[in-house]
């Protein structure tokens, strides 16, 4: 993210910003990465995916490597998946996705 946008979403006036940033990043649901691979192979090679915030994400895969494509168009690879954590399965990106 560019110079500054972090400490600007921790303001108070910026609060449901920053909401809908970190919920485009949280999928309802336990999917695993055989789970994503499944879905992107049966949907012709792009899967996807509905976030908590409303916004939608596309995985593919590229040599093997599952890219998610954001709203706007960027793209980020998945590093690690399956990790179990308290209230869910994380998996590692490696940039931030952003909602339109």
């Amino acid at each position: 993210m560019p110079n500054g946008t972090v400490a600007s979403l921790l303001k108070p006036s910026n609060k449901n910003q920053l909401s809908k940033i970190l919920t485009y990043h949280v999928i309802e649901g336990r999917f695993t990465a055989k789970d994503v691979i499944s879905g992107i192979k049966a949907s012709n090679g792009k899967f996807e995916i509905q976030t908590v915030s409303g916004g939608k994400l596309i995985a593919t895969l590229e040599s093997d490597i599952v890219l998610l494509t954001d709203e706007n168009g960027n793209k980020s690879a998945v590093l690690q998946t399956d990790l179990d954590a308290s209230n869910g399965i994380a998996h590692v990106i490696d940039s931030v996705v952003l909602p339109n």
